[in-house]
Parts: structure tokens; C-alpha cells; sequence
């Protein structure tokens, strides 16, 4: 039976070879174990080469897999470039925003939708939440033009392109059924015995670089509860099981179910977030405005 290799294909391979680990492709990607080897295997098959030399519990990229790394990495960009280039289906100019799933972000749309108003009638803005993880994928693969986010989720990938629009501050969000509940003088590490959840997978450390840096200046390390989603979290943080370091921009917080910590000298910047190769004349003017 003919096979023709997937996008699917590509994309975990590309996961692997970046993170040189199955297990950890598998949960950035949100998938089993052993579906990202079974994908491999078939794009293996169709290539009729060894992208990898899997030892023991290692694995080793082949020069062959290099090449098909950067020859699909290019592929990828390519791709998402041209879509940008021809996917207008009419003329009106649309311009797609993706920003942290539970941010409030009307400080900065607001603006946007101002700006927009005068210098392009026609233009059609779409908003999407995503996680953190998530929300890269999209913009690598063309999904959205923009990304808000943390200025240091990006820090590792230099084909995208951040701009400081503001900042924002840590808290801890906690139930309030929780037995700290009432407490005097709170501070992070009463929360040492909790578990924290992070709406992120394992190997994508830049989404939790932030907590565990705070909890170790607060003289611990947190024990993190993996979830996908931020609905996920907040049931979790609701009903005691987990306690979750957000920011002032999750809309969440002043919900009455929650109780709030701030957390002093948390700052962190947010930033417009693009790739640097952008084939529309409108985006481009987004972004250099």
C-alpha cells in the first residue's frame, strides 16, 4: 500500500529532533508515546532512511536526519509563508491575535482596534486564547499573525520577533477553602506543601521557568502538576487539590471562589510576539506600529 508522508509526520519529527526525546515530543505535543514513534516509523518508511539511532533509552540523530531536519524546518516556514501569501479569499484585510488563554487583554486591544479603525476600515481582527505551548505552534504555523505573550517564552527561537508593549505581576491563586485561608501574613513558601499546576507539558520549561524560580527564591522547589488546559487548572486550584502561579492579567483572580496572593518583585514584561518574515503589507504595519 502507497503511503504519502503527513504534515503530521514532519511536525513530531521536527519535535524530536529539536528535544532529541520521545517522551518528552509526546507531551508537547499532546499525544502517546506511541503515536509519535509510529509516526516516525512511517515517515522512516516512506523515506526509506533511519532518521534516528535509538540506544538505550537515547536517542541519537543520523546525518541523514539532519539534513531531512533542516530541509522540513524550511519546508515548514515555507509553507506558512505562502498560506499568508494566497490564503486572502477577500478583500478584506484580516488579521489573527492569539493571546494567553484567561488574560484579560483589553488594555492593548482597545488601542488596536482604535488604530485600526483609521489607518484600515476594512480590517478584520480575530482573537483566540491558547496555552502556552500552543500558542506557538500557531504562530509557527500560520494560524495567527500575532502573538501576546510573556517576553520569555519566546527567548529560545530566533525566527520570532518580540516587541515590549507592557508587564505584568505574579500571584498565587489559591482556593478559598484552603486551610491557609485567614492566615496572617502569607508568603509563597507556605504553599510548599502544595502542588502547583502548570498549563504546560514537561518539556516545554520556558512556560514554568518563572514559578519554579520563584519558589526556589522563596526556599523551595514546587512540585508541579502537569494539565492541559487552563479550565483544567482552575477546577483543580477551586477545589484545593493544586494552588497555581498566574498573573494580575487572568481574568480569573477576581473571581470570589479564589483567594489572591501577590507576589512582590514578580514582574514580567509582555511583548508582541511575529515571525520575522511576514509577506503581508497590512501585518507588517501592525507590527511596526
Amino acid at each position: 500500500e502507497e503511503r504519502n508522508m503527513t504534515q503530521s509526520q514532519l511536525e513530531y519529527f521536527l519535535v524530536v529532533a529539536r528535544e532529541m526525546s520521545i517522551s518528552r515530543a509526546s507531551e508537547i505535543l499532546f499525544v502517546s508515546q506511541p503515536a509519535v514513534s509510529r509516526q516516525l516509523s512511517q515517515l522512516e518508511e516512506e523515506l526509506d532512511v533511519k532518521l534516528f539511532k535509538r540506544g538505550n533509552r537515547q536517542l541519537e540523530i543520523t546525518e541523514a536526519g539532519k539534513a531531512y531536519q533542516e530541509l522540513f524546518s524550511q519546508f515548514n516556514y515555507k509553507l506558512s509563508e505562502l498560506k499568508r501569501r494566497f490564503s486572502k479569499k477577500d478583500l478584506v484585510a484580516k488579521h489573527n491575535l492569539g493571546c494567553l488563554e484567561g488574560w484579560n487583554i483589553a488594555f492593548f486591544y482597545k488601542e488596536l482596534q482604535k488604530y485600526l479603525a483609521t489607518e484600515y476600515a476594512n480590517m478584520q481582527v480575530h482573537i483566540s486564547g491558547f496555552n502556552m505551548d500552543r500558542i506557538l505552534f500557531a504562530l509557527r504555523n500560520g494560524k495567527i499573525d500575532t502573538a501576546i505573550v510573556f517576553e520569555s517564552l519566546f527567548d529560545d527561537y530566533q525566527e520570532i520577533v518580540t516587541h515590549k508593549i507592557g508587564y505584568t505581576e505574579s500571584i498565587l491563586l489559591y482556593s478559598r477553602n484552603h486551610p491557609l485561608v485567614g492566615s496572617n501574613n502569607l508568603m509563597l513558601i507556605d504553599f510548599r506543601n502544595d502542588e502547583f499546576c502548570v498549563t504546560a507539558p514537561v518539556g516545554f520549561r520556558n512556560a514554568f521557568t518563572n514559578q519554579t524560580m520563584l519558589c526556589q527564591q522563596a526556599g523551595f522547589s514546587p512540585k508541579y502538576r502537569h494539565v492541559q488546559t487552563l479550565s483544567e487548572a482552575l477546577m483543580l486550584v477551586q477545589t484545593g487539590e493544586c494552588v497555581m502561579i498566574a498573573d494580575k492579567l487572568l481574568m480569573a483572580k477576581d473571581n470570589p471562589l479564589y483567594c489572591v496572593l501577590p507576589l512582590k518583585g514578580s514582574r514580567r514584561n509582555i511583548c508582541l510576539a511575529y515571525l520575522k518574515e511576514c509577506d503581508s503589507a497590512a501585518t507588517e504595519k501592525v507590527h511596526s506600529d
